[in-house]
């Protein structure tokens, strides 16, 4: 049932590249996911691990018929060793351009938070990212895509066990993303 909804959520989702390759404007709803699973064992570990991990970014936004994209940008992250999960998200301001199913966007994260602990976590994040690749239309309001996302954020603050303290940490990334919308 969970693979069933996530299926469902994707086909509601990504980068609004459909009024571009058609020359017109509109509101779009996306979607841009992201899972992999890791297994470590070996000599050098302490135990077998395995991980799953995912990434999704729902964007919202107005395309305008010149290809000049404005939206937001939700991303919210997830990893589960088996022993808890952590989570991290963040919220962006989005500029772009998308012409012909080719998209780009710059996204400047306004915040952003990251679990590193069951009792820790980063806080008070800011940082650009930056989205490029190809959407296909699957019919006049649905299209499908690729995406490389690239985001890098900086934090300024940390909380551990309640206690808050002033940090300097960072947290890059580049990954590639499936890609779901919806133009109306």
């Amino acid at each position: 049932m969970k693979k069933l909804l996530m299926v469902l959520a994707l086909v509601l989702g990504s980068s609004v590249s459909h009024a571009a390759s058609g020359g017109g404007s509109g509101f779009g709803v996306g979607l841009s996911y992201f899972m992999y699973n890791l297994t470590l064992d070996g000599d050098n570990f302490a135990s077998p691990s395995e991980s799953k991990n995912s990434v999704m970014d729902i964007k919202l936004g107005y395309l305008m018929s010149n290809g000049l994209y404005l939206g937001v940008l939700s991303d919210s992250s997830s990893s589960n060793d088996g022993t808890g999960a952590l989570a991290g998200s963040g919220l962006a301001a989005s500029v772009g351009y998308h012409m012909n199913g080719f998209m780009v966007d710059l996204n400047y994260f306004l915040s952003g938070t990251q679990e590193i602990s069951s009792t820790s976590k980063y806080t008070s994040g800011s940082g650009i990212g930056l989205d490029f690749g190809y959407n296909h239309m699957l019919s006049s309001s649905f299209y499908l895509g690729v995406e490389l996302s690239y985001k890098s954020l900086s934090f300024a603050k940390a909380e551990v066990s309640g206690a808050e303290t002033t940090v300097k940490n960072s947290a890059v990334s580049t990954m590639p993303m499936l890609n779901l919308g919806f133009m109306f």
